[in-house]
């Protein structure tokens, strides 16, 4: 078994994806909101989506009480589009964007950095993950059926909480004990030199992250938590290439590996 995530940067591409994965059994889908989210905030909400930057660098979208409605808008919708194109390519499918089975605890307040200066932001409505109802996921692989699971989550008291897609491939492996995790994105690859790293080690990203901002930050986090659950091979490759799988599966892109 393994992971896909198809990030919200490549959700367009996704008919050419499925495709692909008709080739194969025995997977989870996973998949990203970002571009959709921001679409939204600006037409809907009439502002700039706000990203902010917490003090180790990490690039994270506060998520205020308007905002996690739009995100809860196209988890459901990106989730059922999904699920209907799996259904055409021949494959079961069930999404889990209205019965979320991810658990995770609020972000009551998040220490970040704008304009060069550090402040507490609190009312962010995301989460850190918990638990994953690994019940409700193994009562739908037991029936052949592929789950897809959007990047959202139930709080404590029951509110909807945005939670990182990354981040969620690692825990549902660590659920399941999957041991390959593709993520697919409009990325070729972890860059250095504008040029595709092909291998890293396990033993290089704790220097790797503390070397690297923006996005790809917590794509490292969800890399370096995904392999010490016990993940053996996690590729980053793009979504946006002829059969985007099957080149992830055979080392097209980062293929990041213990040593």
């Amino acid at each position: 078994m393994f992971i896909v995530k198809i990030g919200g940067s490549v959700l367009s591409q996704s008919e050419e994806i499925v495709k692909d994965l008709a080739n194969y059994k025995d997977f989870i889908v996973v998949h990203g909101s970002g571009p959709q989210v921001d679409k939204l905030t600006k037409e809907r909400l009439g502002k700039e989506p706000r990203w902010v930057y917490s003090v180790s660098g990490v690039k994270c979208r506060y998520t205020d009480s308007e905002v996690i409605l739009l995100h809860q808008e196209v988890c459901r919708e990106q989730t059922s589009k999904l699920v209907e194109l799996l259904k055409t390519n021949g494959m079961d499918a069930i999404g889990f964007a209205e019965s979320p089975i991810i658990f995770a605890k609020r972000k009551e307040a998040i220490k970040v950095i704008e304009n060069k200066k550090k402040y507490i932001l609190r009312e962010d409505q995301s989460g850190k993950i918990e638990r994953i109802d690994s019940e409700s996921l193994n009562s739908v692989l037991s029936k052949g059926k592929i789950p897809v699971i959007p990047p959202l989550a139930i709080g404590h008291n029951g509110e909807p909480l945005n939670v990182n897609g990354d981040r969620v491939c690692a825990y549902l492996a660590r659920e399941l004990g999957v041991d390959t995790i593709i993520n697919l994105s409009n990325i070729p690859g972890f860059l250095r030199n504008e040029k595709v790293v092909p291998e890293i080690k396990l033993n290089e990203l704790e220097q790797l992250r503390k070397e690297t901002r923006g996005g790809m930050s917590i794509k490292l986090i969800g890399v370096q938590e995904a392999m010490n659950f016990g993940v053996q091979k996690f590729v980053i490759s793009s979504g946006e290439i002829d059969k985007p799988v099957t080149s992830a599966l055979d080392g097209k892109g980062t293929v990041f590996l213990h040593g």
